[in-house]
């Protein structure tokens, strides 16, 4: 039966993160130990998420070795999301603005001087991260001796609640490694090369955030391959919580309401071990050809709303993607995010709805690229990329 004009029903579910960060002082890092001198810094926090049930206030910022992590709380709304995380920026440039020679860096890959290593505590030194599971190696292990290996990555994870009785993702718990972290891959990992650019990025990935790494928690899934990339921007942070909704979405048709095998058609047009491929490797050019069969999948079967598209991507936002990543190429990210990040978020406005990744590709990329001279198909033209 042939699944022409299917098309991927948006599914809610409950999204959560622990991003992290770096501090320096004249251009050098240090530990955030340092800085956040209690172990945590706290924020007020909103009460309650949209759905009213209520969430243990967190640490606005917690350490995690030499950097710190934020603790925002889940929530199914992007806008809440960020209006967390604004609340905790808020408190961090509180923090800071009594330490003039501090400041915060989202830079993914860090190098610290070796006798910063030597000096902070044994606890700051470790890793902190417990092993992680990956889908294309089963006895991936990180190697490196924390102790004296002075790179340092800022990993910006993401975790998905499939437990709610309300938002009827149960089903899917039992497909979170074979489904969902495939489809994370294709449908987050993948588009966030393209954004990421970050030239130690293949780096970051020799210890840890490789292409298919996750844990299960009891709350469902956490997907560890990205940075911290999206701190940098509330939209960078909707695309990559609206893609990932499309990847759930794409699994609950096909496990939770059982209308079409979705899954099964996107993975089996996708080479899985490309996508690891360009991942692993932060390879543009492969990664655009791994990209091809997504986007068809998105553009034959994802047809959104435009700036209320609630998954990222759909038929409609593809090609100004393609205009956005083209940007990012020729005159890096700062082009589109020229601003300080804390500033960016601590001035966030309240009213959030259409300001987010597809109120931002359908009112700023799109007008700018309209009548100009530009290859809207950068990302998805797959005869560019046959001999690669």
């Amino acid at each position: 039966m042939s699944n022409a004009g299917k098309q991927i029903h948006y599914q809610s579910c409950m999204m959560g993160s622990d991003p992290e960060l770096f501090f320096e002082r004249g251009g050098q890092i240090i530990g955030a130990e340092r800085v956040i001198h209690e172990g945590h810094l706290d924020s007020t926090a909103m009460p309650e998420d949209e759905m009213g049930r209520l969430f243990p206030k967190p640490k606005a910022f917690v350490l995690d070795g030499v950097q710190i992590e934020l603790n925002p709380r889940p929530h199914t709304c992007r806008g809440h999301m960020a209006l967390e995380l604004r609340t905790s920026f808020r408190a961090l440039r509180r923090h800071l603005e009594g330490m003039k020679d501090i400041k915060a860096t989202f830079r993914s890959v860090v190098e610290l001087d070796p006798k910063e290593l030597d000096s902070l505590s044994d606890k700051a030194k470790i890793l902190g991260c417990a092993p992680s599971k990956n889908l294309y190696d089963s006895v991936a292990s990180i190697s490196i001796d924390p102790t004296t290996y002075t790179k340092r990555s800022a990993g910006g994870h993401i975790h998905i609640g499939l437990t709610s009785d309300e938002l009827n993702l149960n089903a899917l718990m039992p497909y979170r490694e074979e489904a969902l972290v495939p489809l994370m891959d294709c449908l987050v990992g993948l588009p966030s090369v393209f954004v990421d650019r970050d030239p130690l990025a293949a780096e970051r990935r020799k210890v840890y955030g490789r292409a298919g790494e996750y844990r299960l928690p009891d709350h469902g899934l956490e997907y560890r391959t990205l940075s911290n990339f999206w701190l940098r921007s509330y939209q960078l942070m909707s695309m990559v919580f609206g893609l990932t909704r499309l990847a759930v979405s794409v699994a609950a048709m096909t496990h939770v309401s059982k209308s079409w095998d979705a899954t099964s058609e996107l993975l089996g047009n996708v080479d899985l071990e490309l996508v690891k491929t360009a991942i692993n490797g932060s390879d543009i050019k492969l990664a655009k050809k791994a990209w091809v069969p997504v986007s068809e999948f998105i553009y034959e079967h994802v047809y959104g709303g435009g700036a209320y598209a609630n998954t990222g991507l759909c038929r409609t936002l593809l090609e100004p993607f393609g205009y956005f990543v083209q940007k990012i190429e020729e005159k890096g990210i700062e082009y589109w995010f020229p601003q300080d990040p804390i500033e960016h978020w601590c001035n966030m406005p309240d009213n959030y709805r259409g300001n987010g990744w597809e109120g931002f590709l359908t009112n700023r990329v799109i007008p700018e690229a309209a009548g100009r001279v530009s290859d809207f198909k950068t990302v998805y033209d797959g005869s560019k990329y046959e001999n690669i």
